[in-house]
């Protein structure tokens, strides 16, 4: 292949709509087939450009791509003329098979523009692309770099949103550091007549807020053009117009149906008749001093449901007493005939604090009792080193629990408001991956508000019983976790368990077991006595920010490490730890300590109400949380008497009631105002019960006052009595039209028409100034006049 085969321009690309060896990114360009000026100017390197370049240094890569960039100037004269007329040029990594999530892990490079500068730039970015062992081949755009006013992203994607006519306006950078809020829009199908959209040739905006009018015609053309399209736009505003720098349409991921990882075709039996040895029912276990055990235990003081557990005592040898590993063994196998079995592990929380205990050892489903065994050494040996008191030790062995949701829930004794964090599938899921969040009143049984997000992933168990990560398919990634119905009954029960206790908890669930399982429907499981502390749930970091480095493994964060100590750029952190690293402490310490040494927040989308998110505040990491259900204060303004025991009541539904009281001539005043009040809510009752309720309340006012002024009720009843003697009631409904004077002589004359008083003119009728309605005019264009 030629060097001039290697180079394509941006007029080459749309009239060959070539796709070999350009990258994704290039390929997104063809979106704008239509609308070619909305891009500014570029050439594509191909990776063709390097098939042989495995193995070679930095240099010699930098040789090979400038001597190819110097050729293509014999027969692309426009190449030069292109870089001369730019101010900057910027070169974009352009990967094969690469997805919107990789988009923010290759490199986009500022360049002067010159020969030297571009290929030295090109050169770099290729050779750290194959020295991190990139698979996907690399090309280049060398596009004109726009001195931007203002830049972010325009979007659809399925993480932003879950129709594909919702569009966000993510405003990544302003100049001056001004801060815009990001927005969102919708672009309704039906609203538009495809032949007749004028798509402009360029997106003209002379302010910030012409910009979003601007990027409704980008969003249009994916709609409506492209048929409801998922594309993520990158935009640059120079203070005149808006172009787009890169186009990426969003693909489908394959998933899985939270729904399949409970099915079963038979129902298991209870376990309550099983008959071990070694290993007993906690209903017959006596020794309260392991946490996880007396958690079931007040779970049913409580009055919440739970199911059977199965304890193995660490005060037995089991290994090096032959008979009573025997016993054990054939223990596990007569519980694993009901089904596969969760082992986890405590330690005694009189001698051991609650650090120690968290996120200790627990197996995935296991289906043989010699898998079981296999689990207990190996867990012996880590529980030794945390505690060498063998007495300090216990497992805790249940059947496995098919659960199609997980959820952490927040309570306190003294307020009905209940925080409900919910994922499909297992609970760990909440650790790291985004979820759906409620507030509840569960007093009133009622959801007050929630905040449905795009849930990517879940932890499930596998066919072989290993918990593992779970991509979700649609629609389940936009759909509620949790049913209303067993939203409200987790929330109920665990204020029920903060009221038994007088304490604020955290309780973890698992919710809505499978029909052939023999547990609850929903599961209480753990719980801690703590109460959430006030922090600030708000961030200033984008989804689309480029310098944020995923964090899987210790090997990632010593190349963080790395990468921090040579740059000053500004980086964030974002946790997707290997399923290995989900449970464990150390990661979450390591990490915590990269983000304090060199200050960079970590992006967090797992629950609050999570272990995970506890320890990196602990350790004292800057946590971001992404899309936050941040607490609400909303305060509603009375400035009204009301009655005496509405502060308590208001009290009783999770609110803070600021009142003082009054007396005197304020009282009397306020007690007027109320009956105003109170008469017209008689006026406005719908029937009968509510006319009656209506005047129980005025009698109540005009009760107060009498009593206030010493007025009594004889008194009342007497000046009632002699008034109807003199003037009557209202028994006969008499409805007066009008009266009429009676002269001593009579006269004729036309009473239909209104009396004129004297010395009064009538006013003079001011004709109206024409009203001039503008047509074929937008809006912007459209002047009202101001008197």
């Amino acid at each position: 292949m030629t060097s001039k085969n290697h180079i394509l321009s941006k007029n080459e690309l749309f009239s060959l709509g070539e796709h070999n060896h350009i990258g994704e990114k290039a390929c997104g360009f063809l979106l704008l087939e239509q609308v070619t000026d909305w891009i500014p100017e570029f050439y594509i390197l191909k990776s063709s450009i390097y098939n042989n370049a495995s193995g070679k240094s930095c240099d010699s890569l930098y040789e090979s791509i400038h001597d190819s960039i110097k050729s293509t100037f014999n027969s692309h004269d426009s190449i030069s003329k292109f870089i001369e007329k730019c101010n900057k040029i910027i070169v974009r990594s352009s990967a094969e098979n690469e997805t919107l999530e990789e988009r923010g892990q290759y490199k986009s490079i500022s360049s002067d523009p010159n020969i030297n500068d571009i290929s030295h730039t090109c050169a770099y970015i290729i050779f750290d692309s194959i020295n991190n062992g990139n698979l996907n081949k690399i090309s280049l755009i060398i596009q004109q770099e726009i001195n931007g006013i203002a830049c972010g992203h325009l979007s659809n994607e399925r993480r932003v949103s879950e129709k594909s006519r919702d569009w966000l306006i993510d405003y990544e950078k302003i100049l001056n550091d001004h801060k815009k809020e990001n927005e969102r829009f919708k672009i309704f199908k039906n609203r538009y007549e495809i032949d007749r959209i004028a798509i402009p040739s360029e997106l003209i905006a002379n302010s910030l807020k012409q910009v979003k009018e601007a990027l409704h015609y980008p969003a249009i053309l994916a709609t409506i053009h492209y048929n409801g399209a998922r594309v993520h736009y990158e935009w640059v505003w120079d203070g005149h117009k808006v172009w787009v720098v890169q186009a990426d349409k969003d693909t489908v991921s394959k998933g899985v149906n939270p729904h399949s990882f409970i099915e079963s075709e038979e129902k298991n039996n209870e376990t309550d008749n099983l008959q071990t040895k070694i290993i007993s029912n906690l209903k017959n276990f006596k020794i309260h001093k392991f946490k996880k055990l007396e958690n079931q235990i007040i779970f049913n003081q409580a009055g919440l449901a739970t199911t059977n557990l199965w304890i193995l005592n660490g005060n037995i040898d089991f290994k090096n007493d032959y008979n009573a590993r025997t016993t054990i063994y054939s223990d596990l196998e007569e519980i694993i005939t009901k089904g596969p079995i969760v082992i986890r592990c405590d330690l005694s929380c009189v001698d051991n604090g609650q650090g120690k205990r968290q996120n200790l050892p627990r197996s995935d489903s296991i289906f043989s009792a010699s898998d079981a065994m296999d689990f207990i050494d190996k867990c012996e040996s880590i529980l030794t080193a945390l505690d060498p008191r063998i007495e300090n030790h216990c497992f805790i062995i249940h059947n496995y629990i098919p659960s199609l949701s997980s959820a952490f829930v927040y309570a306190t004794p003294d307020n009905p408001r209940v925080r409900v964090d919910s994922i499909w599938g297992l609970p760990d899921g909440l650790q790291y991956y985004s979820h759906d969040s409620y507030e509840l009143n569960a007093k009133k049984n009622e959801i007050i508000r929630e905040k449905k997000r795009h849930k990517e992933f879940m932890l499930g168990s596998s066919m072989d019983g290993k918990w593992c990560p779970a991509r979700i398919s649609e629609p389940y990634d936009w759909r509620a976790s949790i049913s209303p119905s067993n939203c409200k009954e987790i929330a109920s029960h665990t204020l029920q368990l903060a009221k038994y206790l007088n304490k604020a908890v955290q309780v973890m669930w698992f919710v809505q077991t499978s029909e052939f399982s023999p547990h609850p429907k929903n599961i209480p499981w753990y719980f801690e006595e703590r109460s959430i502390e006030s922090f600030q749930t708000d961030n200033n970091e984008s989804i689309y920010s480029k310098n944020t480095l995923i964090i899987k493994d210790s090997f990632d964060i010593e190349n963080a490490r790395k990468l921090f100590s040579t740059t000053s750029e500004h980086h964030s952190i974002l946790l997707k730890p290997h399923e290995s690293n989900i449970r464990c402490n150390r990661f979450l310490e390591e990490v915590s300590e990269l983000s304090i040494e060199f200050n960079k927040p970590i992006l967090f989308y797992g629950s609050i109400l999570q272990h995970a998110f506890y320890q990196l505040r602990k350790f004292g990491a800057k946590v971001s949380c992404m899309e936050p259900f941040s607490p609400t204060v909303e305060k509603s303004e009375y400035k009204k008497l009301v009655r005496d025991k509405i502060p308590s009541i208001i009290e009783n539904d999770g609110e803070r009631p600021e009142y003082k009281k009054v007396d005197g001539d304020t009282l009397i005043e306020l007690l007027e105002e109320k009956i105003l009040e109170e008469s017209q809510e008689v006026a406005g009752a719908a029937n009968r019960q509510e006319r009656i309720n209506e005047i129980a309340d005025l009698f109540e006012v005009i009760s107060s006052l009498c009593r206030l002024e010493d007025i009594k009720l004889q008194e009342i009843k007497a000046a009632q009595k002699a008034k109807k003697r003199r003037i009557g009631g209202f028994d006969d409904g008499i409805y007066l039209l009008n009266s009429v004077t009676r002269s001593t002589i009579s006269a004729e004359q036309d009473l239909s028409k209104p009396a004129v008083k004297k010395g009064k003119k009538s006013a003079k009728k001011v004709k109206a100034p024409p009203v001039k309605i503008l047509t074929n005019t937008s809006l912007g264009q459209l002047e009202l006049p101001l008197d």
